[in-house]
């Protein structure tokens, strides 16, 4: 994938330089590229969370993984 792919792919070249600078895009399909991305906004919230010290926990719904704020 070219950068301009990203930028398509993303929607705002704001959110494609970000994730330019976090992820090897160039190497990853698009499936890769979604998970990547869905494990960076999982730790993102993660990190605010537990900033406000609040305890996250993942859950699998459907196979597929959520976040929820327990407190």
């Amino acid at each position: 994938m070219t950068y301009d792919e990203l930028v398509t792919w993303c929607g705002s070249e704001r959110m494609a330089y970000f994730l330019s600078t976090q992820l090897d895009y160039r190497n990853m399909t698009e499936l890769q590229l979604q998970n990547a991305v869905i494990a960076l906004l999982v730790l993102m919230k993660q990190r605010a969370a537990r900033k406000r010290g609040e305890p996250v926990e993942l859950e699998y719904l459907g196979g597929q993984r959520r976040d929820t704020l327990r407190p």
